[in-house]
């Protein structure tokens, strides 16, 4: 015999990213367990996404992704991370690293509003030489840090961006492959919900090749 079950979520508030729930049935009319459980439910918490990295910036003028004047291949990387809830996030002590090493510590005070990007770049953000933690720049939305371990370190070749809670445990993830090597970002497609596309394929990009912090 096939039933349906219905599970019940009450919201924490708590961006949380991927969880697991473990539960067992039981039929109380005849008594006894269900067969084949204990039963494990995959929670997605999709109001807190990784939502644009640039892993090789495009070479001349075009590529000064962090507006300091001059392209440079590590400074001008990028990971831009979007609060798509409606609760503020706090990301202090939280860790960004790649596939072989950590490369940021969000410091104390980082916390991003509702509907607000935070962007990490791999070198020094003009606006932000004084990094002090949480506040916005002056010529770019939503908050905005540079890698405290002194770049992103993201391969061309294919990498994995990932963002740990403090205590260690895996709070985002995003793997790419080659396509991460073609002189322009990597979004979604929509933004915030969309899978990943070249920059330039976007709907609304223009034929633009990154845009931190912007739509």
């Amino acid at each position: 015999t096939t039933k349906n079950v219905s599970v019940s979520l009450t919201d924490d508030a708590a961006a949380e990213g991927e969880e697991t729930a473990q539960f067992a049935l039981t039929n109380v009319t005849a008594g006894g367990g269900v067969e084949g459980g204990p039963f494990d439910l995959e929670i997605v918490d999709t109001g807190v996404v990784i939502n644009e990295v640039l892993a090789d910036p495009p070479t001349g003028e075009a590529g000064d992704a962090n507006a300091d004047g001059s392209r440079d291949a590590s400074d001008d990387e990028f990971i831009e991370i979007f609060n798509n809830s409606n609760t503020q996030l706090d990301l202090s002590g939280y860790v960004l690293r790649d596939g072989s090493s950590d490369h940021h510590v969000f410091p104390d005070n980082t916390t991003v509003a509702p509907r607000t990007s935070l962007v990490v770049f791999g070198g020094e953000w003009p606006d932000r030489k004084s990094g002090s933690a949480g506040m916005p720049a002056a010529s770019l939305p939503g908050v905005v840090q540079t890698a405290s371990g002194g770049d992103l370190g993201l391969s061309n070749d294919g990498d994995e961006v990932i963002i740990d809670k403090p205590d260690g445990q895996t709070y985002l993830t995003f793997s790419y492959g080659g396509e991460g090597g073609d002189d322009q970002s990597l979004t979604r497609d929509p933004d915030f919900t969309g899978d990943f596309v070249k920059h330039s394929d976007a709907a609304e990009s223009g034929g633009a090749l990154f845009s931190p912090g912007r739509r």
